[in-house]
């Protein structure tokens, strides 16, 4: 994953660009079950996200590596399980 950030310096510089390189890593596990003519069920990631590169402007530093952690609803009609399916439906609910 790559993060590109463009702040502004407050020593009247100008703006400066910096990127940053990550590595996601983790598990993702799904549980599902029929609800009527429907597959129903929780999506969940756990993993990190770790900072391997910066380049840019040389007030760039590298981030701290970050625990990551969501879960999301999902529902589908089984001939529409794919993640290109216009009928998957997900909403983003913050794991803690």
């Amino acid at each position: 994953m790559v993060e590109t950030t463009v702040s502004n310096s407050l020593t009247g510089g100008g703006t400066f660009t910096c990127t940053n390189t990550f590595i996601v890593s983790g598990t993702l596990s799904m549980q599902l079950e029929t609800s009527g003519n429907l597959l129903v069920g929780v999506a969940t990631i756990k993993g990190t996200q770790t900072d391997t590169g910066v380049s840019g402007d040389s007030s760039c530093k590298r981030k701290e590596t970050l625990s990551i952690g969501w879960s999301e609803a999902i529902s589908a009609l089984p001939r529409a399980w794919h993640r290109d399916a216009p009928e998957v439906k997900a909403t983003m609910m913050p794991s803690r």
